[in-house]
């Protein structure tokens, strides 16, 4: 009788241990995803300032001809993988747009965005307010003020700079970008999603918005294998950011655990889509 109990006993703390090794490894897997979460970031906080270009196609003024939001089937190929095209619609529309635009303009825009890169927000501003004031046709300084104002934390600010810039220029990536970001920021994670697939209507090799696109679904939609595409469009437009591979490396041994096998990112030249 006694026998028979201790058995059970042993049996029930047998039961107990595992369960509370399942409930650790719950945990330490919740935690390493934050974790992964805080460091990406983290990594990722600056990446528009990193990023600001002094081409002055930034300015460029120009009414979409299309309004629809739909996504170009062909950015996909027949599996419905991503792939990376070319090709920037904003920035080709520099020539004709700038025409006209005084120097004195394009050098103070130039010198905004180098306030920018010190995070010298009043100085930036101020340029921008005044080339506003002068050229209030040119989406830029619209975009740039949003980018203040998001580091800031004025959030609304910061969409009605960008709701402004996209009125002027449906065409302008940049906008579309930040609006994405912004609309993750506040856990809005479907509209951020088609802000970032508007981006790369315009411009399909726009390199932050590939990884911002693979962050957010994976982190935020729970869509990995898709994730998995936009990660490796990423480092085929930047092949030696080591950082993401890491990042990519962790998102390949969780679809392993998920039992989902990932379709290679396929790289199409303009001749393949008929260009």
């Amino acid at each position: 009788m006694l026998l028979s109990q201790s058995i059970k006993s042993f049996i029930v703390l047998l039961i107990s241990m595992s369960i509370f090794a399942c409930s650790i490894n719950d945990n330490t897997e919740v935690f390493d995803e934050n974790k992964k979460k805080q460091n990406i970031e983290s990594a990722t906080k600056d990446v528009d300032l990193k990023t600001l270009s002094e081409d002055i196609s930034d300015m460029v003024d120009i009414k979409s001809t299309s309004s629809s939001g739909q996504t170009d089937k062909s950015l996909f190929n027949e599996n419905k993988t991503r792939v990376t095209q070319g090709g920037n619609r904003f920035a080709q529309q520099k020539s004709e747009k700038m025409t006209g635009v005084p120097l004195v303009i394009i050098e103070d825009y130039k010198k905004a965005i180098a306030f920018m890169r010190h995070k010298d927000w009043q100085s930036a501003e101020k340029i921008f307010d005044n080339i506003i004031s002068q050229q209030p046709q040119l989406s830029g300084s619209y975009v740039n003020k949003a980018l203040i104002a998001k580091d800031r934390q004025q959030l609304p600010t910061a969409h009605d700079y960008l709701d402004k810039a996209i009125s002027i220029n449906e065409l302008n990536p940049y906008a579309h970008h930040l609006k994405g970001q912004l609309l993750k920021l506040e856990g809005n994670f479907a509209k951020a999603e088609q802000s970032y697939l508007r981006a790369l209507l315009i411009w399909p090799d726009y390199t932050e918005v590939h990884l911002s696109m693979a962050i957010l679904l994976e982190l935020y939609r729970g869509r990995l294998l898709e994730s998995f595409s936009y990660y490796q469009s990423y480092l085929v437009l930047q092949p030696k950011d080591s950082q993401v591979e890491r990042w990519l490396a962790g998102l390949k041994i969780k679809l392993k655990r998920a039992g989902l096998a990932p379709t290679p990112t396929i790289k199409l030249t303009n001749a393949e889509y008929g260009g």
